[in-house]
């Protein structure tokens, strides 16, 4: 199924037209582009919000999300996304992934640093995903987030220096550890969306990028539009990637080579 169709799917389950934003997940030897995630608070799922979303969601992934269940009764928006590819092609593994996000208004009294608990299904196989509040307010904790990660070491430098100029803001950005159940995939995502990177913070994730695919002359163009949050991580098996999300949804067009 094309993510044009499984869109159309989505669009046809939820009950009012959502916010779209898009991204783009870049590997060493591939660029996964076509990347949809679409966005609706809660009040649009009433009344009965809770099952109404299960409902939509369980159609829309092809899989029960009933462990979103002790969630759900502290969630104010809910997101659902479409992966066409969630692995290189040259690995074999070309299967689309649906997700489902909730995001909580407030955190449950047994995870106190939890603001999402997804869902991401590929094969008829469901992950759950755990993105929990890490504010990096110091250098320390900026490190301590990549030694979770495990890059490799052509690419540390790069990270770490991205991560750094960030934790040197007046006000950092906000920061999540995301830890996939039952894999060793784990990333750590960097929200834009109120404190915008700055022309030093976009150089330094310029410098990641071409750290990550040293022959790609389009990396720049890539970095054009504005940055809602930036994921950078190692996959199940090891590989590691940077995905840029943005609005409105990123752009499938050709990639331009630098200036």
């Amino acid at each position: 199924m094309t993510c044009g169709t499984a869109l159309e799917q989505l669009l046809g389950l939820l009950p009012s037209p959502p916010l779209m934003a898009g991204s783009v997940k870049l590997t060493g030897d591939a660029v996964s582009t076509g990347r949809v995630l679409c966005s609706l608070p809660r009040a649009a799922f009433a009344p009965q919000s809770t099952r109404r979303f299960l409902a939509a969601a369980e159609a829309f992934a092809g899989a029960s999300c009933a462990a979103l269940l002790p969630v759900l009764d502290l969630c104010d928006m809910f997101h659902f996304g479409i992966d066409p590819q969630d692995q290189p092609p040259t690995s074999g593994g070309n299967r689309e992934v649906r997700k489902v996000y909730a995001e909580l208004a407030m955190p449950p009294d047994t995870e106190p640093g939890l603001n999402y608990l997804a869902l991401k299904v590929a094969g008829g196989r469901g992950r759950l995903t755990r993105y929990l509040n890490h504010p990096v307010p110091d250098r320390a904790a900026a490190v301590a987030l990549l030694d979770g990660l495990i890059l490799p070491a052509a690419l540390r430098p790069a990270a770490e220096a991205f991560l750094l100029e960030l934790a040197d803001q007046p006000d950092p950005p906000d920061v999540l550890d995301v830890i996939e159940q039952g894999s060793s995939r784990r990333s750590v995502d960097v929200n834009f969306s109120d404190q915008p990177l700055t022309e030093r913070g976009r150089a330094l994730l310029l410098d990641l990028l071409r750290a990550l695919r040293p022959t790609d002359a389009g990396l720049s163009f890539r970095l054009r539009p504005a940055l809602s949050h930036v994921a950078i991580g190692t996959s199940a098996t090891g590989q590691p990637f940077v995905t840029l999300y943005g609005f409105p949804p990123a752009s499938d067009r050709q990639e331009e080579p630098d200036a």
